[in-house]
């Protein structure tokens, strides 16, 4: 079972990344956080289950990983993790209330911030809407 990030009932998935997170966006944006970066990034404090996937083939290559989201961009997510994450490229689901689309993710870093504790950081690739059936 896939924890998405969901999307308002009254938008629908646009072709392209950056729309579809700025749905998401309009959802979870108490207060932007202001930093030196380019995109504004706002908080984003759910459970998501993350997909390791081969970026060439788009099947399955782990098993899927519960992150605590951090923040949220029109170019990517920041999370924190338990484990350091092995792979570069994840899926994260997007929804309407069933998976609708997955967005292909790209690792950018890693940071150990304690023991037990890491936070990571990806840009957002591109929507995916069909997979290979290995996925579940």
């Amino acid at each position: 079972m896939h924890t998405p990030i969901t999307v308002p009932a009254a938008t629908g998935l646009p072709n392209t990344v950056p729309p579809v997170v700025e749905s998401l966006l309009r959802i979870h944006s108490d207060r932007p956080i202001d930093e030196r970066r380019s995109e504004i990034r706002h908080p984003y404090s759910k459970l998501i289950e993350l997909l390791p996937i081969d970026k060439r083939t788009l099947r399955s290559i782990g098993d899927p990983i519960t992150v605590v989201g951090k923040e949220l961009s029109v170019g990517g997510i920041g999370f924190y993790h338990h484990e350091v994450i092995p792979y570069r490229y994840l899926l994260v689901p997007v929804s309407q209330g069933k998976i609708d689309a997955w967005l292909l993710t790209r690792i950018r870093w890693c940071r150990f911030l304690k023991p037990g504790w890491y936070e990571s950081g990806g840009q957002f690739v591109r929507k995916i809407t069909e997979l290979p059936e290995i996925i579940e």
